[in-house]
This record gives structure tokens, sequence and C-alpha cells, in this order.
């Protein structure tokens, strides 16, 4: 969501993020473009990157960049000021250590989509039940609405590789209504502190909001360097996290429950994804960017609920994941002062949406220029690719 983190005084400038999905609307949208250089003159803008980029040309148009460390590779010349805080730092209090009796051994929490690695995931359980290894394991996966065919094949390859008996110990629960939120947290919660261990097989994915409640509740975690990289660099360590490599998840997740002990704890990695240990962390950096830049820190802050605030979306997404309003109206909001001094006197942030009528259950468009050169773009990689094909058959029949 374009998130307001703090309102504006006449002292003091406000402070608002918005997503890298956000971010593609307001760029190549003249009238966002405007409006929101606009908004520059009275707010400090942050950029929250909801997935990593490894080829990031930044300009001056946000002032703050939400992302890890190692998360942004800078490509040009321009520096950034980075806060390697983002959404998976903010986790609620439900998700904390618990002493209570574990049902199952083994959790893994991930939509019906390809970049979540969910075949490696079977094909883990799979090795470690031809072992003997029986652990029970629940496995939460969201459905999208547009990914029904993508469900049904994995539960074709599920239903292929583990037989009835199996999938007593096995729970593979496709979840489709109320997506992407089937349960509430603090009901989710409950499946973390009944769970020894967290696995997640995604490949490329990085600043995983399941894999963050799991370190906040105190579970160990099975994944690749991508999943561990949320941790700082002297915390990615055993108990801790089991790093994978060459996707060998069976092995490490047998260590991972052969070590296993109810009693072990780290408040230092726990701490890292709490709610109000991270707001206190952001507001001191906040605190220093404006020291630093000269100007007063006053306002009223909007630190709640960010786990989901910070990376959902206007007109865009499914869901409670939605705002349905324009980035443009929500532009024109931020700079409508009668508005902005209720917010600032009563109103709670969520209410900015609903008691304007600016941009309500309208969508923002890109600019037919980026969409002709995004196109052209993807076109060209698949000729590209389709060519590679048939060069690299040609030279498999001249060899034979």
């Amino acid at each position: 969501m374009a998130c307001l983190l703090k309102t504006k005084t006449n002292n003091s400038p406000g402070i608002v993020s918005f997503t890298t999905q956000e971010e593609l609307l307001i760029r190549h949208n003249k009238r966002n473009l405007d409006l929101f250089k606009e908004l520059k003159n009275s707010y400090i803008t942050c950029l929250h990157f909801n997935w990593h980029n490894y080829d990031y040309y930044p300009d001056n148009l946000f002032d703050i960049h939400f992302a890890g460390k190692k998360d942004l590779l800078v490509k040009n010349n321009q520096k950034i000021t980075l806060f390697s805080l983002d959404a998976c730092n903010f986790c609620p209090s439900f998700f904390e250590y618990s002493t209570i009796d574990k049902y199952w051994d083994i959790l893994y929490i991930a939509r019906s989509v390809f970049f979540k690695g969910i075949p490696d995931f079977f094909k883990s359980i799979r090795k470690l039940y031809d072992k003997g290894k029986i652990y029970r394991v629940l496995f939460l996966c969201p459905v999208p609405p547009d990914k029904n065919k993508e469900y049904k094949k994995l539960r074709i390859e599920f239903e292929r590789l583990f037989n009835l008996e199996e999938r007593s110990f096995f729970n593979f629960l496709p979840l489709f209504e109320d997506y992407p939120f089937f349960f509430d947290l603090e009901t989710l919660s409950q499946f973390y502190k009944k769970s020894k261990v967290f696995v997640h097989t995604a490949p490329t994915e990085r600043r995983c909001r399941v894999a963050a409640y799991a370190f906040a509740s105190g579970l160990p975690v099975i994944g690749g360097e991508n999943v561990g990289s949320i941790l700082d660099e002297y915390l990615q360590i055993e108990p801790i996290f089991y790093k994978v490599i060459n996707n060998d998840f069976s092995s490490r997740i047998e260590d991972a429950l052969e070590r296993y002990s109810p009693i072990f704890k780290n408040n230092q990695s726990m701490n890292l994804f709490k709610n109000t240990i991270s707001k206190n962390k952001l507001k001191k950096m906040f605190e220093d960017y404006f020291y630093t830049n000269g100007f007063k820190l006053e306002g009223r802050w909007f630190c709640d609920k960010l786990n989901l605030r910070l990376g959902s979306h206007f007109g865009l997404g499914n869901g409670p994941n939605l705002y349905s309003k324009s980035i443009e109206g929500f532009l024109l909001d931020l700079m409508n002062m009668q508005l902005m001094n209720r917010v600032n006197k009563s109103l709670v942030e969520y209410e900015i949406i609903s008691k304007s009528l600016n941009g309500l259950g309208k969508t923002d468009k890109l600019n037919f220029s980026y969409i002709f050169k995004s196109n052209l773009q993807k076109y060209y990689c698949l000729i590209l690719s389709l060519l590679k094909k048939i060069i690299l058959k040609l030279r498999i029949k001249n060899l034979n």
C-alpha cells in the first residue's frame, strides 16, 4: 500500500512509502508523476522493495529505500539512503516463542505459485519418507484465484508421490477462500507454535514474510541463502538457520529435527522481527535522517500493522491486499490540507481512503509508450529464446 507513516505539520515534512509495483504507476503515468513531484515538497518519499533488484538504477525520485543490505545492487553512481527494514521486520506479537507441545514436525506455508519451489518440497519429504523418517508435515497453501491450474498440477504430483496412509502424516491443505489471508494472523500463529521447524524451498525469494514469522516465533528455519538473508550475517547459523546447498533439503530437515530442542531460543534473532522493536528502530532511523537534513520531527505516526501495510497496494493485488483507490486519488488526499488536519487529530490511517472520493474504484494506467516498450522487449526475448533452441537442435542434428 502507499503507506502513510507520519503526517506533515507546518514545521515538519510527512513520511509516505510506496511499493515497487506502485513505482511503475508513478514513473510511467504523467499525471501521477506530476502529482508525486508536487508531493515531494511536503513529504519524505520512501520506496519499499517487494522483490530484490540486482540491476537497480536509482535516481532522486525517492528519498529512502526499504530493503535488505544485499537486496539491491546499484548499477550507477547514484547514492541512496537505505533503511534495512521492510515488511518482514514488523511481525505482530502473536508470533512468539512457545514451549507448548508440538504436533507437527515440519511446517511450510506457500502460495501455489512457481517461485515458491513447491515440487522441491514434495521431493524432499519423499526422500525422508523413503528413509523411514515419517515426519508429521503441515503444508498450508493459499491458492490465488487465477492459479487453480497450477494447484491442480501440484495436487496430482502430491498424490503421485504419497499414498493415502502417508498423506495422513503429510497434510497438504489448500486454502481457496479470502485469498491471500485465509487465516487471520493470530490464528496463523498457532500453527507456528505447534510446529518444530519451518521449511521454505523458494529458490530466489528473499525477505519472505512467512519465514520472518518463523524466526520471530523462535523456530529453526531450513532454506537457501536467499531465505536466511533476512537475518544478520552472524545469526545465519545453526540451530537458528539451516542453510541448504545444492537443493539438499531432506538432509538439512533431518539435521534440524535431530538437533531440535524445545528449550532453545535466541532472543537476538527473534527480536529482528518483533514489531515493537522494529518500530523503535524505524523511528530512530528517521530521527537521524531528519536531524542530518535539518528537518524537525513532528507529526502523528502510523506504525501499526506495517507487516501488511508496507507491502500492500492501491489498485493492485487481491482481497485485503488491495485498496480500491487509485494512486492519483491517494496523492491528492495527502495534499488535501483539510483532510490531513483531520488525520493529524483523530482519523486512523486507513480512513484516508474512505473519507475522500478521490480515486475511489479507479485504477491507474501506464503510459502507452511504456507498455509498447515493455511488450517489445518481451517479444524480443521470446524470439531470441526460440532462435537459440532452433540453433541448438540444428547443432545436435549435425553432430548425429
